[in-house]
């Protein structure tokens, strides 16, 4: 993986299933990449996202290493594939609880 020149990380990783659970080998982990403030003005952190995932989901002699999806992110594969975690909370307590009222 690239490296980033920067001793603290470009964002963190939240996962919503289980990431190499045996009993999951063929399903894919739901993935999101949440960024430390100010990352938004860089395009850093996606590609190191995007590089992050071809690796985790790469095939290798003995198969792939993880099966991650990072589409349950706000707006989906349309969306930022790393945002800030105030762009996520803006989403959560609005266009989300949103969308669970009026689709039911």
């Amino acid at each position: 993986m690239a490296k980033t020149g920067s001793k603290k990380p470009p964002f963190v990783i939240v996962r919503w299933a289980k990431l190499g659970g045996q009993e999951m080998i063929r399903v894919g982990s739901d993935i999101i990449f949440v960024a430390r403030l100010g990352s938004e003005k860089s395009d850093e952190p996606g590609r190191l996202a995007v590089e992050l995932m071809e690796l985790l989901s790469g095939r290798t002699e003995d198969g792939v290493v993880f099966h991650t999806d990072a589409r349950l992110r706000p707006d989906g594969e349309k969306g930022l594939l790393v945002n800030t975690i105030a762009a996520y909370e803006q989403y959560y307590r609005q266009r989300s609880l949103n969308y669970g009222r009026f689709n039911r």
